[in-house]
């Protein structure tokens, strides 16, 4: 009879609260010593996968920074699971939605012979930058030195919109095409990662190796993706930051008789505000 109260008693849970500390199971006793209850804190190492070998952009001749808001590039890059150790990656196009930023626009903090430190746009950087290769000295008045100033920056603005086609393009020759099935989803057969797959993995494994710990950027991304169904979309939070690298390469003919050619790249830095 005790036997058969004690089963009865038993929920077959043990991971549930018991209604009593004394219940049998498999036919052996339990006896859950309450009191007996302790807790530690206690640090834990998650080894997350790692980055793919991909170094950063080459050496520019200025780093700029430009505002940009997160919806303009969330749902670039794309990822999802696959039922292996792995996810799979992928680039969204920008087709239906084509980035458009103003790079001439873009500030640079630039420090002139006589100490000053000035916030410039990259369009007056690469302005002066033309004159200091020309005559070897830093000033914040170009127009001293070249007449046409104003036909230069109108020039150079519309070169926003050609860099702006260029990067667009990227993201539609990587595009993943299985990302139009229904439902949406991504190739999960894949077995090599192409160039922009590569940075899409690194873009998710750098958040996961960054910052761990409590409301850390990593806990944010996945907080992001908890309402996400497959594929997930990288969501960029305030203070995220997307570098890219633009290069003006032109050919200038000065005085009717000297040709001037020079080069000048800058590292964009895409800075998220909301």
């Amino acid at each position: 009879m005790e036997t058969e109260i004690l089963n009865i008693l038993y929920n077959g849970s043990t991971t549930s609260q018991q209604v009593t500390n004394m219940y049998l199971l498999d036919d052996n006793f339990v006896f859950e010593c309450t009191p007996l209850d302790i807790t530690n804190n206690y640090d834990i190492c998650l080894n997350f996968l790692k980055y793919l070998e991909s170094p950063g952009f080459i050496d520019v001749s200025a780093v700029a920074t430009l505002d940009i808001s997160a919806s303009m590039i969330n749902n670039l890059f794309i990822f999802q699971d696959n039922n292996t150790e792995e996810f799979v990656y992928g680039i969204n196009t920008t087709i239906n939605n084509p980035l458009k930023f103003i790079f001439s626009n873009a500030k640079i903090t630039k420090k002139y012979l006589n100490n000053e430190i000035l916030n410039i746009s990259l369009l007056d950087d690469y302005i002066e930058s033309i004159v200091e290769t020309i005559t070897g000295t830093i000033t914040h008045y170009p127009e001293r030195i070249l007449k046409n100033v104003n036909s230069l920056k109108t020039y150079i603005t519309s070169l926003d919109t050609i860099f702006n086609n260029k990067i667009n393009e990227v993201f539609q020759l990587y595009y993943d095409p299985s990302l139009n099935d229904v439902p949406r989803t991504l190739n999960i057969n894949k077995t090599t990662l192409n160039t922009m797959e590569v940075q899409c993995k690194n873009l998710i494994t750098g958040v996961l190796n960054i910052n761990k710990g409590q409301n850390s950027r990593m806990t944010r991304f996945l907080e992001d993706i908890s309402g996400q169904t497959p594929p997930f979309s990288f969501i960029f939070n305030p203070g995220d930051k997307l570098a890219i690298r633009i290069t003006y390469n032109p050919t200038y003919i000065i005085s009717n008789y000297r040709n001037y050619t020079a080069s000048r790249s800058y590292k964009i830095i895409l800075n998220v505000l909301n």
